[in-house]
């Protein structure tokens, strides 16, 4: 039987150099630690005390004055201008032509062209009512020249009628006288009724001739006045400017047919210039006539100006 020797267990001493160098480690980091606190407060800065009066703030201050202060309140609005015009088409027609310089912007001058219609209706309105007028100055001409001839006709007939009249007051003292018979009585008498009937017939021609005189004249005045509309509608064919201004818009295109009252453009007249300014409800007590107000666009190229009331 082989005896083996038996080692002695070297748990006990490990434990114990390992607990030993963990002791001496933590001393170690314990002293670096007081070596480093003691460095830093060696070098710290000293703190200067500072004097408090020294450290006072100084404020310039002034006398308080009671003094009058309008208060202040904020509007809106839209510029807008004075003096507009929206010129209308004024009778039936075809736009003929536009000028090319015409185009919203433009700047147009009182009585510049804007718009030219098609006047050739008017233009034959305006010849069919000239010839109507020379009809009616000719029917005037004849009826002097009837006048003049019915004239002479009256001179002529009261011969007759005084002719007949002589003739048969003869009869009649010869039929008085029994020298004369009824047969030759009876015609004179018939001659003096038909003298007499010719004269009341060329007096009532007369007559009528004054009311076919009106009557021709009211005619011509009528034409007359067909004349003046329609060399009236004839020039309102040509469609201007009523105002020096801008043109802020052309409604209308080459052929396009228009009503009479038709708006065809707009012209604004860049001055003068209003705002009305919508303001809160409150300040109408405050508000008056006459108050200092400052206009500033909200936005845009211009948002740097202002317009200030005298």
């Amino acid at each position: 039987e082989v005896i083996r020797p038996v080692r002695a267990s070297s748990s006990g001493p490990n434990q114990l150099d390992l607990l030993a160098t963990r002791i001496v480690v933590g001393v170690i980091l314990m002293v670096v630690a007081i070596g480093i606190y003691k460095v830093m407060q060696a070098s710290k800065p000293a703190v200067q005390e500072v004097d408090p009066a020294a450290a006072r703030q100084t404020v310039v201050v002034f006398e308080a004055q009671r003094l009058p202060v309008q208060r202040q309140w904020r509007g809106y609005g839209t510029a807008e201008a004075l003096n507009t015009a929206a010129v209308p088409a004024r009778v039936p027609a075809t736009v003929e032509s536009i000028p090319p310089g015409i185009r919203p912007g433009a700047r147009v001058e009182r009585d510049q062209l804007l718009v030219q219609l098609d006047g050739s209706d008017f233009e034959r309105e305006l010849e069919i009512a000239q010839q109507r007028i020379a009809e009616l100055d000719a029917s005037l001409a004849q009826l002097a020249v009837e006048e003049k001839r019915i004239t002479e006709r009256l001179t002529l007939e009261a011969i007759d009628v005084e002719i007949a009249q002589t003739e048969f007051d003869r009869q009649v003292r010869f039929r008085e006288r029994n020298v004369g018979n009824q047969q030759d009585l009876d015609t004179a008498r018939r001659n003096l009724i038909n003298a007499h009937r010719n004269q009341l017939l060329t007096r009532e021609a007369a007559d009528l001739i004054g009311p076919r005189r009106l009557s021709l004249e009211a005619q011509i005045a009528s034409q007359q006045s067909q004349v003046d509309l329609a060399e009236l509608n004839r020039q309102r064919t040509t469609i201007v400017s009523p105002i020096d201004g801008v043109l802020q818009s052309i409604d209308v295109e080459i052929g396009e047919n228009l009503a009479a009252g038709q708006t065809i453009a707009r012209v604004v007249a860049l001055s003068p210039i209003e705002v009305p300014i919508r303001v809160p409800a409150s300040a109408r007590a405050p508000l008056a006539v006459g108050a200092r107000v400052i206009l500033r666009p909200p936005s845009g190229p211009a948002a740097t100006r202002t317009w200030t009331t005298p």
